[in-house]
């Protein structure tokens, strides 16, 4: 439901809870070229979502469901954001403002 909202220039910071759908991009060696099927088992998030304009984050907080919609914060408020397989920072990474 994303993709109509994508242009040129946008950037897409996916926050997620475990391995991320890019997880192998631009890694050399044994896993080159792989994605993890769990995350996008029919490539679909990958083809909407370009790994060249994606940035990474790394979630560190806690919470939990109480209910339906009801989503109670434990701990945490940090979020790591960058661009992991660029070696540095990107212009996509430096195009998020915190």
């Amino acid at each position: 439901m994303i993709e109509p909202l994508l242009h040129d220039r946008t950037v897409v910071v996916a926050a997620q809870n475990g391995i991320p759908w890019w997880y192998f991009h631009g890694l050399k060696g044994l896993y080159e070229g792989r994605r993890i099927e769990t995350v996008d088992p029919d490539g679909s998030v990958t083809r909407v979502l370009s790994l060249e304009r994606a940035v990474g984050c790394v979630v560190y907080c806690s919470t939990e469901l109480e209910g339906p919609g009801v989503v109670r914060h434990l701990e945490g408020t940090r979020f790591s954001i960058g661009n992991p397989w660029a070696g540095g920072p990107s212009d996509a990474s430096g195009s998020v403002r915190r």
